[in-house]
């Protein structure tokens, strides 16, 4: 991760697009559970059950669901942000 006070904003961009695409692929969802409140997972890459990216958040007056659904919605939202016929 670049933590650089001094990038330019065009290498912010392209740091952020290297981070979108390393990322598992979308889409991912935001859930809750009764064991451990608000998740975030992705379908699993095997074919089988899922891979959580985020468990356990409960941050807040809503105990975490803002914060997931932020999170799984970040997945498709940043790249498409990024996109050139936005840019």
């Amino acid at each position: 991760m670049n933590c650089s006070h001094s990038m330019t904003a065009a290498d912010w961009i392209a740091e952020q697009r290297r981070i979108a695409q390393a990322a598992t692929e979308g889409p991912w969802e935001a859930g809750v559970d009764d064991w451990n409140g608000y998740y975030v997972r992705t379908p699993w890459k095997l074919g089988f059950g899922v891979a959580y990216v985020a468990s356990l958040i409960q941050q807040g007056e809503d105990e975490g669901e803002a914060d997931a659904e932020f999170i799984a919605a970040a997945r498709a939202a940043l790249p498409k942000a990024l996109s050139e016929k936005f840019l």
